[in-house]
């Protein structure tokens, strides 16, 4: 959309910043109900700080860096593939270097990737759906992004890593087309390198990060822990464990292989389970406890043994348990 006004705004002027504001709010209000108050607030507030960053001093206000209506509309359009101009609006709030890049670079950012993919089952319509929900991703060079996926690939490929399978991860979990390959590897090979002596194989921890794609980026100190808590819910009975074997945890690590997401509950949470499995004599209702949702968990806290869970009321014995394997939080020492 052409802007007819070739008044120019200098840094010179004392005011230059108000009334710089005040234009980019003039080009944001043609999205009309598009774009709420709050919305046109906060992608002003970031298209003035952008203005500042890159210091610039005079520009006019009928440059196209103000066409917001115009990029918009026409990104929209050119990427197709049901993608509204109001998602693609909601993108740039979120994400504001993208008000000012051009369509056609924006195309070319999301043709990477679902050109080189597309064989391994990457569609144009789930990739431009990811970038909505991780607004950068538009703006990320597709020869990154093909990078990031090569490269976790070719670290992992003798374990079962594929293009699809890591692909379907990435449309889960869309901030892993961003993220770097040694990052996500070392989230990876951390956990595995603590268990490996109690069985955990790299394998059996992939297979848990394609069903969890969470775990590819949560770092391996976190999900170190709460594997440290689930092998003490092994030891008590409701999960499995072998002692006939010589690994006696890998039942454990294949029944995670199964159900990852257990693997990515808060630390309290864990202890609340292991609190009331051991208040509760009845070993045959702690089976599938695990998988029970935390506010039934807590109802029947409370019903079974009157009280609200806190970790002020775990049991004495629990507490030293979860000491002993370094598992109770540290209270926060007072300022």
């Amino acid at each position: 959309m052409h802007i007819e006004n070739n008044a120019v705004l200098c840094s010179n002027d004392p005011d230059y910043d108000s009334k710089l504001l005040a234009h980019i709010e003039s080009q944001l209000d043609l999205f009309g109900d598009e774009i709420s108050a709050a919305e046109k607030k906060k992608a002003a507030s970031g298209l003035l700080k952008n203005f500042a960053f890159y210091k610039v001093k005079t520009i006019k206000k009928s440059s196209p860096v103000f066409d917001y209506y115009g990029k918009v509309s026409e990104t929209a359009d050119l990427l197709g593939n049901g993608l509204t101009r109001r998602d693609y609006l909601r993108a740039c709030i979120e994400h504001n270097e993208l008000f000012v890049q051009t369509p056609e670079t924006v195309k070319a950012n999301v043709d990477g990737p679902v050109n080189a993919f597309e064989k391994d089952g990457l569609e144009r319509k789930h990739y431009i759906r990811a970038c909505v929900k991780r607004p950068s991703l538009f703006s990320l060079s597709g020869e990154k992004v093909i990078a990031n996926i090569e490269g976790m690939i070719e670290i992992f490929k003798e374990d079962g890593l594929d293009h699809r399978n890591y692909l379907a991860a990435c449309l889960k979990q869309p901030q892993l087309f961003y993220q770097l390959p040694q990052t996500l590897s070392r989230n990876v090979n951390g956990v595995v390198d603590r268990f490996e002596k109690d069985g955990l194989d790299r394998k059996t921890y992939l297979q848990a990060c394609l069903g969890q794609a969470t775990l590819f980026y949560q770092s391996d100190k976190t999900i170190g822990r709460h594997i440290e808590y689930m092998m003490t819910m092994a030891d008590m009975g409701f999960l499995p464990k072998d002692n006939s074997v010589p690994y006696p945890y890998k039942a454990l690590f294949r029944h995670l292989a199964d159900k990852p997401a257990q693997l990515c509950f808060a630390d309290e949470n864990y202890i609340m389970r292991i609190d009331y499995a051991t208040r509760n004599q009845n070993k045959a209702s702690r089976y599938g406890l695990l998988s029970k949702p935390k506010y039934q968990i807590e109802q029947d806290y409370k019903m079974n043994f009157g009280l609200a869970f806190s970790t002020d009321s775990v049991l004495p014995e629990v507490q030293e348990q979860l000491k002993g394997r370094n598992l109770w939080p540290k209270k926060t020492k007072a300022a």
